[in-house]
């Protein structure tokens, strides 16, 4: 009992400590339809999706002047993923075609394993093979979506498989009007966070 509340005191103690050094582990940024993201999850998702969209980018990581963008990227592909989790019996046979979806796969398997800007980036955010995978089912199922609206691709198809959000077209408008969105307190400013053990 006595080395317990020890333990408890220096925990304590170092919380305190590294409040007053100003370090964050991780802050929430983002809730959609009552699902909290933090801003971990997003840089994750981010540069998962940095290292997709062009595999020569050497950017495996968010800097301050790229987070806004990032944020609202994040924020438009949630939103659609949102509604496929609300209504799965609407979305169950819905996939990307098999080339699209063996092309994500194979280029983000590769670039996982070769990028060192990656594995750094890993290692100080202390990723999991099960979150790579769970990022990358959510951002298939988004792309499929897209595909099928049939939306022309925002990037060059050769350059980049995935398609971005058409934030004009009159379906999303609604998607957008008709789900709870809550950016948190500061969300839009980068902060430079320290996740727990790094």
């Amino acid at each position: 009992m006595k080395s317990l509340v020890v333990y408890c005191f220096l925990t304590y103690v170092y919380s305190l400590s590294t409040l007053a050094q100003g370090i964050i582990y991780d802050r929430l940024i983002l809730e959609i339809n009552g699902k909290s993201y933090s801003q971990r999850q997003i840089e994750i998702y981010l540069v998962m999706r940095n290292l997709v969209m062009d595999p020569k980018s050497s950017m495996a990581q968010i800097e301050a002047e790229q987070w806004p963008e990032g944020l609202e990227i994040f924020q438009n592909e949630m939103l659609i993923f949102n509604a496929m989790e609300s209504e799965p019996e609407k979305f169950a046979t819905l996939s990307l075609n098999s080339n699209s979806q063996r092309l994500l796969q194979e280029r983000l398997k590769e670039l996982l394993a070769t990028n060192d800007k990656w594995r750094d980036f890993s290692q100080r955010y202390h990723i999991r093979d099960k979150e790579v995978m769970e990022l990358l089912a959510k951002m298939l199922k988004v792309q499929a979506f897209l595909e099928r609206m049939k939306q022309p691709p925002l990037v060059d198809i050769d350059r980049s498989p995935l398609i971005n959000v058409d934030t004009g077209a009159p379906w999303f408008l609604h998607l957008s009007r008709g789900t709870p969105v809550r950016l948190f307190d500061r969300a839009r400013v980068y902060l430079k966070i320290k996740p727990f053990g790094a």
